[in-house]
């Protein structure tokens, strides 16, 4: 399940995938390519490829995808939107709706994003993370704390940084429930960075 034909599209280089509630076409894996082609990976079966409805004024440059509650969210940092398409089943034949309403912070320096609720956690290469609250209301707009700050309780550090110093995060992720967690992928110690989902430290995962 990867790049290369599949069915009537060709899947070109994978940007982003996202793991998969229960749904009709039993697939557990979902990934995009830069031109909106999504791949759904089946165990045991030839994966499924379909693409998605582009914006009006076509992709910017789509770096990575996130996935809750049936909506999966397309950051296109060339654009400065992240897109959201509303589904059914992981299935998503609706054309795109902005998740920011009136105001977009800057996300050209975005390499990853992660969801969950109405929270919507936005990783730069900085280390920085700007965390939005979506508005479910028309008098309320989607709120941004930019940058989100951390909390960490280890003896010695910095107890509210806003970016970890001694790490290099390039990936995120959220988890549901019993456990709702946030996670980073820390590339400069081969490291996972464990948070609860204010961003306070949990603890480190490494290998040992």
């Amino acid at each position: 399940c990867g790049p290369g034909p599949s069915g009537s599209l060709q899947v070109g280089s994978l940007v982003d995938m996202v793991i998969l509630p229960p749904n009709n076409r039993n697939a557990t894996v979902l990934a995009m390519d830069a031109n909106g082609v999504l791949l759904y990976c089946i165990p045991g079966t030839p994966p499924y490829s379909t693409i998605l409805t582009p914006p009006d004024a076509g992709w910017g440059k789509a770096v990575g995808i996130a996935f809750s509650s049936d909506t999966l969210f397309v950051l296109d940092v060339l654009s400065n939107a992240v897109w959201a398409y509303d589904g059914k089943n992981a299935e998503f034949g609706n054309p795109p709706r902005l998740f920011f309403d009136k105001e977009t912070p800057s996300l050209n320096n975005v390499i990853d994003l992660a969801f969950y609720g109405d929270d919507l956690y936005l990783l730069r290469d900085s280390g920085n993370i700007t965390q939005c609250t979506q508005s479910n209301v028309a008098f309320s707009p989607t709120r941004c704390k930019d940058p989100a700050v951390f909390g960490d309780p280890r003896p010695g550090h910095e107890p509210n940084p806003a970016v970890f110093s001694d790490a290099t995060f390039s990936q995120i992720i959220t988890t549901q429930p019993p456990d709702p967690s946030f996670y980073m992928l820390d590339t400069k110690h081969q490291g996972v960075y464990h948070f609860s989902l204010l961003l306070n430290f949990q603890r480190q995962l490494r290998a040992s």
